[in-house]
């Protein structure tokens, strides 16, 4: 299974609704990103990296946390940030992005995984 994340790019044009122009034109950004992997799949890759693929479930590649008035910050899907998950409300956005190599490592003929790590942090108050 390949999944490929994708990005587009178009000269802009008077009335042209960019999602509609951009579906021919999209290109692959990346690809063999495992996040949401098979449950089979992500068995073999717990065999190989037990870190990897936590509960043995797919990982989002983002999670937003949000500020609440009573909770402080809080997972903005959490029943704590009910009422504060909108995006004046986000405070962290953390990205996990886990990607497989094309090929299969010429010593060991494992697949190889990588798994990337980032966050960002807004540091304004709400407006």
């Amino acid at each position: 299974m390949e999944a490929r994340a994708r990005r587009r790019a178009i000269d802009k044009t008077v009335g042209g609704n960019p999602d509609t122009l951009t579906n021919a034109n999209l290109l692959p950004y990346v690809t063999n990103v495992m996040n949401n992997a098979p449950a089979a799949q992500i068995a073999q890759f717990r065999a190989v990296y037990p870190a990897m693929f936590p509960g043995g479930v797919a990982q989002p590649i983002f999670q937003y946390n949000c500020d609440t008035a009573a909770n402080g910050v809080q997972p903005c899907t959490s029943a704590l940030a009910a009422g504060f998950n909108s995006p004046a409300n986000v405070r962290d956005i953390e990205i996990t992005l886990i990607v497989m190599t094309p090929q299969r490592d010429a010593q060991t003929n494992m697949l190889r995984l990588v798994e990337l790590n980032g966050r960002g942090h807004r540091i304004n108050p709400n407006q």
